[in-house]
């Protein structure tokens, strides 16, 4: 049974500017001559946005209420669509072996690729919905 990640409700008083921060996760080790070895835990980040909102009508209200009880509390994860920054235009995807029928979609964005979480298909092409990895909590600032 496939379950799906619940979406962070279209809100009517959405304003600008929407803000999307990489976060990486890096160890740092000193030693006592002051020397650095670094080391990361990631190979994409996980993103941090802050949507900004005008006003809220009920109905906002009540979106936001059920999508914090699908997700129960912090305990789950749910997708965000950011306008300007779901669909990419003539992305190239994988390069076949005749073997590999399974691949991960990303979409290239400087300076690191994006993972494509959730594709959409819809009339005979593939748009992509893009997302961060599927680990990501998306922590939002009101």
């Amino acid at each position: 049974m496939s379950v799906s990640l619940p979406l962070f409700p279209q809100l009517s008083g959405l304003g600008w500017p929407i803000v999307k921060r990489p976060i990486w996760s890096t160890r740092v080790d000193t030693t006592l001559s002051g020397r650095e070895v670094r080391s990361t835990y990631r190979q994409f980040p996980i993103y941090e946005f802050e949507l900004p909102i005008n006003y809220m009508t009920q109905a906002d209200v009540g979106a936001l209420q059920g999508l914090y009880l699908r997700s129960q509390g912090a305990f789950n994860t749910f997708l965000v669509d950011i306008p300007n920054d779901d669909s990419v235009t003539d992305q190239y995807l994988a390069t076949g072996d005749g073997a590999t029928k399974n691949f991960q979609l990303q979409r290239s964005t400087p300076p690191a690729p994006n993972l494509v979480l959730k594709p959409d298909f819809e009339d005979g092409q593939m748009g992509l919905w893009t997302a961060p990895p599927q680990t990501t909590l998306a922590v939002v600032s009101v």
